[in-house]
């Protein structure tokens, strides 16, 4: 039987809710996701900066994409690295039913994505949103997948909003 935050704390949910923290199960997914698109207009101190943030990462790795000669060269090699990313355990947000382990961003789907992507860059559009609208033109990724990238971006912000609050 899944449990909630309240449950592994023993406090009463409203207890939780008058501080502002969600009282989301431990061991199954909400179904939640983290939207990039959304920082911008976060008024939350540690997130205040927090889309700067993400679109620095990824401007990083167009300018990478702009040095790719040939498939798999040490640029591409780099640009695929940097878009692996795992699920960050516990944050419990996404499809899974079973669990809150997911499977995030692996080598595969990464290395599609950088295809994709390269081919936009030499399209001549060079803007870090390509990789939030990365659904609209890459398969099996969806929100889950855009929520688990932001968190693994971002996850020095969460782990401060979550040490203060």
């Amino acid at each position: 039987m899944p449990r909630k935050i309240s449950t592994l704390l023993n406090v009463h949910s409203k207890e939780l809710e008058l501080k502002g923290v969600f009282d989301g199960f431990v061991d199954i997914d909400a179904r939640l996701h983290v939207d990039p698109s959304l920082l911008c207009r976060s008024k939350i101190p540690e997130f205040e900066k927090s889309y700067d943030k993400f679109k620095n990462y990824f401007n990083e790795i167009l300018a990478i994409l702009k040095r790719v000669q040939a498939p798999n060269d040490i640029f591409h090699r780099e640009v695929k690295r940097r878009l692996i990313f795992e699920e960050i355990g516990y944050t419990a947000l996404g499809y899974s039913k079973r669990g809150v382990a997911g499977n995030a961003i692996g080598p595969k789907l990464a290395n599609n994505i950088a295809n994709t992507t390269l081919e936009i860059v030499r399209a001549g559009l060079i803007d870090p949103i390509i990789f939030e609208l990365v659904p609209f033109f890459e398969e099996r990724i969806g929100a889950d997948r855009i929520s688990d990238m932001t968190i693994a971006i971002l996850i020095s912000n969460f782990l401060e909003f979550t040490h203060y609050h």
